[in-house]
């Protein structure tokens, strides 16, 4: 991910959660021009999921300073995961850009990497 903060957010999600993976979707809803992006967090066991959000939000609004913050978060339980995300998942890391599609999913890159090439 390009954006700091944004890679920033994923890594310590990743870190707190280890069992989830962060996928960035772009989002380009005309309703609110200052939301560019849909993070989900995926895997996220069902009991989990209100406990990880509240972890997201407070971490994402402790980045940016202020109350918004030009994303929405979501978690989804690996069923969810398997039934919405499937396809983008099943790609080859290399590959995974921005998907053209119903599906327009940006997979977050792993931490392995020193350069996202993920837009």
């Amino acid at each position: 991910m390009r954006n700091p903060r944004i890679r920033a957010l994923i890594e310590a999600i990743e870190k707190r959660y280890p069992a989830t993976r962060v996928v960035v979707q772009p989002y380009g809803g005309a309703e609110d021009p200052d939301i560019h992006w849909w993070l989900w967090i995926l895997d996220v066991p069902e009991e989990e999921t209100l406990e990880v959000e509240g972890f997201a939000d407070r971490r994402a609004r402790r980045l940016y300073g202020s109350p918004h913050v030009p994303f929405f978060l979501g978690a989804v339980d690996p069923e969810q995961t398997l039934k919405h995300f499937a396809a983008v998942l099943g790609t080859p890391k290399s590959r995974r850009r921005i998907e053209h599609g119903a599906y327009g999913y940006v997979p977050a890159p792993t931490r392995k990497r020193r350069r996202s090439r993920v837009a």
